[in-house]
């Protein structure tokens, strides 16, 4: 997330319009949107029986769970030419669904939610959004967005199988079961979407081709640089989230 966070401010000194970073987590973790209160909604006693770290999103939105998926974020030079924050997250999704729709997936585009339409508050796998990628009607790419003032990021994930780590135990609800029937019903992943499971290496590479192809321009896969991944990292303790930051009273939790 450091590393997300500094392509996307950095990108606008860069030779580069557009970076396409894929990456895999080594451990399970749950990042939650940049202006979350995770005291509130987070089971952290439960997140540590399940090893699963807790961590924050320099994008917005609900918490997700980072197990056998592959993310990716995308850092992006405004343009002068009149394109809205709202345009460059629509082509993102676009771009995506076109590349899943390279493994036989039926994607769609979710469209604007309907005036006084609610929607529950919970996990980020239990709805899609506007403008987020369904397959048969079920969340498969979660997207977040943040807007800076000469740049944009966007940060999703594609899960590529299930995990088995349960959602609903990482939160902090009075119905769990009920809770993980409605992640069910709203979202699926990879595997179970195109009926055989895809390598993270061939997911990423079809990423890079998708966008190489469909905005038509030159490809140049490199490394971060020694001195930018290390001024990346100074910044990383702003992404944990500890759990002694936790509030001890149930009181002011917030129950999903």
């Amino acid at each position: 997330m450091a590393i997300d966070n500094f392509l996307a401010k950095s990108v606008c000194f860069s030779p580069y319009t557009l970076i396409l970073r894929t990456y895999k987590w080594s451990n399970p973790a749950l990042s939650c949107g940049y202006h979350q209160k995770t005291e509130t909604r987070i089971d952290f006693d439960s997140c540590s029986e399940y090893g699963v770290e807790v961590v924050r999103r320099p994008t917005g939105g609900r918490e997700l769970l980072h197990d056998g998926d592959l993310s990716f974020s995308i850092s992006i030079r405004k343009d002068q030419n009149g394109t809205t924050d709202g345009e460059y997250f629509g082509i993102a999704a676009e771009l995506i669904a076109g590349c899943l729709g390279r493994f036989g997936l039926r994607c769609e585009i979710k469209g604007r939610a309907r005036k006084g339409h609610s929607v529950i508050s919970g996990p980020c796998m239990i709805s899609a959004s506007e403008r987020e990628i369904t397959v048969g009607g079920k969340k498969i790419a979660p997207m977040a967005q943040r807007v800076f003032r000469d740049s944009i990021l966007i940060h999703g994930s594609i899960p590529l199988a299930k995990s088995s780590i349960p959602i609903s135990k990482l939160l902090i609800s009075n119905d769990r079961e009920f809770l993980e029937k409605m992640i069910e019903r709203g979202s699926t992943d990879l595997q179970s979407a195109a009926g055989r499971f895809i390598t993270p290496d061939l997911l990423a590479g079809a990423l890079r081709d998708t966008f190489r192809r469909s905005l038509g321009c030159d490809e140049d896969e490199t490394q971060i640089a020694a001195d930018e991944l290390t001024m990346a990292l100074a910044d990383i303790e702003n992404w944990k989230i500890e759990q002694d930051n936790k509030l001890k009273n149930a009181e002011k939790r917030e129950v999903i």
